[in-house]
């Protein structure tokens, strides 16, 4: 028996759900391609990027050694105008791709369903929560604050896990002075990278 039908028949008695599924990238797009390789995306690729790749300014976070951090945009189907992102390359290879999706729910619910369609539903984590404002003149209203996120991860044989995060994020509180309420920040994103390690639990005892 050749071994390509021994390898054949032991996967077929592999449980499927030792197999999570979920996407490694957008189209050509993907984590593991070298970085010549996603400069030279074109538009018959369906994705690909409308902007050069700018090095990443670091305002609120701080360089990982290793890591070479850029900005960019993207076009692709998620979205009929270029998105911002930002691409991580580690070694020269694409590590992980962080897309802004806008402030738009409709835009979270198309990816999601994209994504669902073809590797099936998400991990949900709903952090969301409620506030009533109440002021003296009898207005009042509710405030919500906290995110929502959708993962899935995929498994790979001979390679590190790929997860892919819909993040839905919501920070709104109470106005002191509802002449100078703001309303809501929303910030809504796509990430699709190499699984970072689960930090091992501490042991309290």
């Amino acid at each position: 028996m050749k071994v390509s039908r021994i390898i054949v028949s032991v996967l077929a008695l592999v449980p499927l759900a030792c197999f999570a599924k979920g996407p490694i990238g957008i189209g050509k797009l993907e984590v593991g391609v070298s970085r010549d390789a996603v400069e030279a995306l074109s538009q018959s690729d369906g994705v690909y990027l409308d902007s050069p790749l700018v090095p990443y300014d670091y305002k609120h976070s701080s360089p990982v050694p290793g890591e070479d951090k850029f900005n960019t945009r993207i076009v692709s189907p998620l979205s009929d105008q270029p998105q911002e992102a930002v691409l991580t390359f580690v070694e020269g290879q694409l590590n992980s791709i962080y897309v802004k999706l806008g402030d738009s729910s409709r835009i979270v619910d198309s990816v999601k369903s994209l994504i669902a369609s073809k590797y099936g539903e998400p991990k949900v984590d709903n952090s969301m929560k409620e506030e009533q404002c109440i002021y003296k003149g009898g207005q009042n209203f509710k405030v919500s604050s906290g995110t929502i996120r959708y993962d899935w991860r995929q498994d790979r044989p001979n390679a590190e896990a790929v997860t892919t995060s819909i993040s839905d994020v919501v920070m709104d509180m109470c106005p002191s002075n509802l002449r100078y309420a703001i309303g809501a920040i929303k910030l809504k994103s796509l990430t699709i990278g190499i699984a970072k390690p689960e930090k091992p639990a501490v042991n309290p005892f």
